[in-house]
């Protein structure tokens, strides 16, 4: 029991280590792609209110 421990702890920390490594980039990826849909909605939304 005692040694198992610090193994499944260990094992449990690399794997939410490496989750929440994923999901930042995942998370980071996706507010880049949506700024640049912002960019382009904000864009056309300007041209059709001068037009």
């Amino acid at each position: 029991m005692v040694l198992t421990v610090p193994r499944a702890l260990s094992r449990i920390h690399r794997i939410t280590k490496f989750t929440l490594k994923t999901a930042a980039e995942q998370s980071r990826s996706k507010t880049d792609t949506a700024k640049r849909h912002q960019k382009i909605d904000n864009r056309g939304r300007c041209s059709g209110v001068v037009t």
